[in-house]
């Protein structure tokens, strides 16, 4: 007798035309709230229980956009023409009030399956009902109120409710140091290539505000100008930077500290787009809070902030590199211990795409593989990053019944610092500052300063090595430990894109060198000692150097400055500082000057009056000219177009991100009716961030910002694509 099949009887009636109305029903299987990557039904995917968290336990953070993902199942049949609504609500009196609807995103419409693979559903936007939250409402906590239902049938619908908790503030501080270059390129041809500008930082810093958990308007500015005259050439060996790149890392770990150091600030070196680079595209100080790259490389930037935030290298494009950070995870079933490859762990979102990044695919930032997204690890350890200047939000006052009186000033954060950051009591002081570098092991003085900057402990001590002052008796004034500060690159061995470490392991032996002593002494002589044996000495000149008749005249786009000096070393070392307060504080404004006259951007100072200096150090004494007075005229507002970026693809017919960074003369940011957006020659909004309706059609579609900040106003425009798919379109050339 043929054994009756149960299961197959229930498939067949599930398919009876007749029946599905009474067998079909769906539900929401689940809400995933993302702004770049997060769990969901990670036992579904992830073999390592150790690897796996709580659906949405990935912290959201505010004033940064979100996708939000909902999944609707049906229960024995599939359903069809699926559409979903989400509304914002947010507590008042202890009340879960509506306050908004969200916009629906591609496909608006969706089939809830009765038996939906995992990996298919979570990798494509087409199988999700989908809904951004912008920046502007990512504050605080609010609730979704999710409803889907069917188009045919009125009686499938479900509901589901979703806390959302986006109180951790956090923002990216960067300060620019823009390099001019004139100098030979790789085949001995003399270039001269123009100075980076505060518009160039706003494009290039796109990929570090998506990748980190920031918010979507970071605060950049400009430090002191820097000039470099030699091609930026070398292999990488173990993963860290060529002796040419040390160099340059240290001239600008000098302006750093000439411009205060400034607490929550990290500091980048901005390269000519067209610098002569063979073997490394970037390179960062680890711990030191500076890197460099070249101007439009946004990749390479958030790489080399990654390593200013400490984090080493992940697993994947090297081989022999020492400083593959040994706790990467290995996610299985994506990598394995014996070959971990840095998958990211969990599916990754761009809102700016709008792309999925599968944890099979996607490698982490911090590796030399692509394509580059942050991890699980690495996000989760830039949450409540010190560096990263993070702050909770207080609740509005209205959330609580008006009759409730609690002694909460805020919210409790999730983990508070113990001890608190270093550098949040740190105060500028007089240092007598020491830089160099590391070669194969020797120790090689570049500069010696007396700035008044913050005393920072960055990088590694090291052993038995120490800056020792003694005075014109042989007596020991006072002693400094001397620190190496690693350098890790991102680059191409033997030239090239991409990031890759070459050569054998080495010892600890490059990197820039740092001394500093609280106190500036004044006579007799320094010198490094090294397991009790001196290895440097420099004893002063037979006089200070000294300054007078200093003059500056600003004009239009640059300001000239001239004096008169005496100098009794052959290579002095002059920089050019200014202050916007008076004198109160002093910022560092261009380094490394010829002698008697200088002419240097004024990008890094604010419209209105300000004062100017003159540094002037011997490699002993320093000396201080008296200050002069000028007037920074006014300019038209530094702009950027972050998204769209110029031709780049999007799906037609669904919400465009139009997002852009912008700041006027005075460095104040500007938002709100101050950016005006055109899309395709029709008004779409104001602000530093719109999504607005692109028209369902193929093709080139054109988009207009202008900002203005009252006096005057900068207009930029971009194009881009639009396709059915949301994919480049095939262009046949004859």
């Amino acid at each position: 007798m043929p054994r009756f099949n149960v299961s197959g009887v229930f498939q067949q009636l599930a398919q009876s035309d007749w029946l599905k109305p009474f067998l079909a029903g769906i539900y929401i299987d689940g809400v995933e709230v993302t702004q770049v990557i997060q769990y969901r039904k990670a036992a579904e995917h992830l073999t390592d229980p150790g690897d796996r968290g709580a659906d949405n336990s990935v912290r959201l953070v505010a004033d940064k956009p979100a996708y939000v993902r909902v999944y609707v199942h049906a229960l024995f049949a599939d359903v069809y023409g699926v559409q979903g609504t989400v509304v914002m609500q947010r507590m008042k009196y202890g009340v879960w009030v509506d306050s908004g609807t969200l916009v629906a995103q591609y496909p608006g419409v969706v089939t809830a399956p009765a038996d939906p693979d995992y990996a298919t559903e979570r990798r494509s936007l087409s199988n999700s009902l989908n809904f951004v939250i912008p920046a502007a409402l990512m504050r605080g906590t609010f609730r979704l109120r999710v409803t889907v239902e069917a188009a045919s049938n009125k009686r499938y619908r479900a509901e589901h409710l979703q806390t959302v908790d986006a109180g951790l503030l956090q923002k990216l501080k960067v300060r620019m140091i823009p390099i001019k270059y004139s100098g030979d390129d790789l085949n001995g041809n003399h270039v001269d290539l123009p100075l980076p500008t505060l518009a160039d930082l706003q494009s290039t810093v796109v990929d570090t505000v998506n990748w980190y958990p920031v918010s979507h308007v970071p605060e950049l500015s400009v430090a002191g100008q820097m000039n470099w005259f030699v091609p930026l050439s070398g292999a990488i060996l173990n993963g860290k930077c060529p002796d040419v790149w040390n160099s340059i890392l240290a001239w600008m770990y000098l302006v750093k500290l000439a411009d205060g150091d400034k607490p929550g600030w990290l500091y980048y070196g901005m390269l000519p787009s067209a610098i002569p680079l063979d073997g490394t595209g970037g390179c960062g100080g680890g711990g030191a809070g500076v890197g460099t790259g070249p101007v439009g490389q946004s990749n390479s930037m958030g790489h080399e902030l990654g390593h200013v935030l400490t984090f080493q290298h992940s697993p994947c494009g090297q081989t022999n590199d020492p400083y593959i950070d040994p706790n990467y995870p290995a996610y299985e079933p994506y990598d394995s211990i014996q070959n971990r490859m840095a998958s990211i762990g969990e599916y990754g979102f761009d809102i700016t795409g709008p792309t999925v990044l599968r944890p099979g695919i996607g490698r982490d930032f911090m590796s030399y593989c692509f394509p580059r997204w942050p991890s699980l690890y690495q996000y989760q350890r830039m949450l409540q990053h010190e560096h990263l200047n993070p702050s909770w939000l207080p609740g509005p006052g209205d959330a609580r019944p008006p009759n409730v009186q609690l002694d909460l000033d805020g919210p409790i954060p999730h983990y508070i610092p113990d001890p608190p950051p270093d550098w949040g009591s740190a105060q500028v002081r007089p240092m007598l500052v020491l830089l160099g570098r590391m070669v194969d092991g020797q120790l090689e003085v570049q500069h010696v300063i007396t700035l008044n900057t913050t005393p920072s402990q960055d990088g590694i001590r090291l052993p038995g090595t120490s800056l020792h002052f003694i005075d014109r008796q042989g007596q020991l004034l006072s002693q400094a430990p001397v620190y190496l500060v690693e350098t890790l690159a991102c680059g191409g061995c033997g030239g090239g894109g991409g990031c890759g470490g070459c050569g054998d392991k080495a010892a600890l032996d490059q990197g820039v060198i740092r001394a500093m002593v609280p106190v500036a002494p004044e006579g007799g002589t320094l010198r490094i000692v090294r397991d009790d044996e001196e290895v440097w000495m420099r004893e002063p000149a037979d006089a200070p150097p000294w300054i007078e008749g200093l003059q500056a005249e600003a004009t239009a786009d640059a300001l000239r400055v001239s004096w008169h000096e005496e100098v009794y070393v052959d290579k002095p070392l002059r920089l050019l500082r200014w202050s916007g307060d008076d004198g109160q504080t002093w910022q560092s404004l261009a380094a490394g000057l010829e002698a008697g006259e200088a002419t240097v951007s004024m990008t890094p100072m604010s419209a209105g009056p300000a004062l100017v200096q003159l540094m002037i150090s011997d490699g002993f004494h320093t000396v201080v000219s008296d200050s002069v007075r000028v007037d920074v005229p006014w300019r038209a507002p530094d702009a950027a177009i972050l998204a769209p970026a110029a031709g780049s693809t999007v799906r037609a017919g669904s919400l465009v991100r139009l997002w852009a960074l912008a700041g006027d003369a005075s460095g104040r940011p500007l938002s709100g009716d101050q950016l005006r957006w055109e899309l395709d020659g029709q008004p779409a909004g104001t602000g530093t961030e719109v999504f607005a309706d692109l028209l369902d059609f193929e093709g080139d579609h054109r988009v207009v910002l202008t900002v203005d900040d009252g006096s005057s106003r900068t207009v930029l425009t971009t194009t881009f694509t639009a396709s059915d798919n949301g994919h480049p379109p095939h262009r046949h050339t004859r």
